[in-house]
């Protein structure tokens, strides 16, 4: 009888090799592709191909890449967190993850952005912060206006400002937490007033 395998198209052959490439460094993330590609790579080669283990449970595998997340945190490597968790996650990290790396004391240095200064005119390391860029992500938008209250004095002035905008327009005029969010906004708009009228 012969074989009703059919080759498998570049196409997926490419995925696999790209997917696999990108996976190396995460064990967790590395056996999700093995298990879903494998999936569509039997399928692919139709009937005859041979029965495989049944794939680990994926709540098994959201807490094995949790765990490598929260070991990257621990040891101060966010920005590789974060790209582990966008690429574990259809729907992007949790908010429980976003939220743990903003408040990581690292996570307000960010990536150098050029000459920019904090909300209090000091000079600061980057203007828009992995802080800050965890910060507008949160879906919980409450929880982001908590997070931004908390986080944004070590975030350059331009960044503060765009996030509390960002909270004014998602929070209703009934939040508790758009108060002192407004209260925020006119002191910053009033501070950045002032610093653009001292002679650099």
């Amino acid at each position: 009888k012969a074989s009703s395998k059919q080759p498998l198209p570049q196409d997926l052959c490419d995925l696999w090799d790209f997917a696999s490439e990108r996976s190396l460094a995460y064990p967790a993330m590395s056996q999700w592709v093995h298990m879903k590609l494998g999936n569509l790579k039997r399928s692919a080669e139709g009937p005859d191909s041979p029965k495989l283990p049944a794939p680990v449970n994926d709540d098994d595998l959201v807490r094995q890449v949790e765990d490598e997340v929260d070991s990257l945190i621990s040891r101060g490597r966010l920005e590789e967190a974060l790209a582990l968790a966008d690429d574990a996650f259809v729907g992007g990290p949790p908010d429980s993850l976003l939220v743990q790396i903003a408040e990581h004391p690292l996570a307000s240095k960010g990536a150098s952005g050029g000459a920019a200064s904090d909300i209090m005119g000091q000079p600061s390391e980057s203007l828009f912060s992995l802080s800050w860029r965890c910060c507008v992500r949160l879906r919980d938008k409450q929880l982001a206006a908590r997070v931004v209250l908390t986080q944004m004095h070590s975030w350059s002035l331009e960044a503060a400002r765009d996030a509390v905008d960002r909270c004014c327009c998602h929070l209703a005029t009934s939040d508790p937490a758009r108060a002192e969010v407004d209260q925020w906004r006119g002191r910053l708009e009033r501070l950045s007033r002032v610093l653009a009228a001292v002679p650099s």
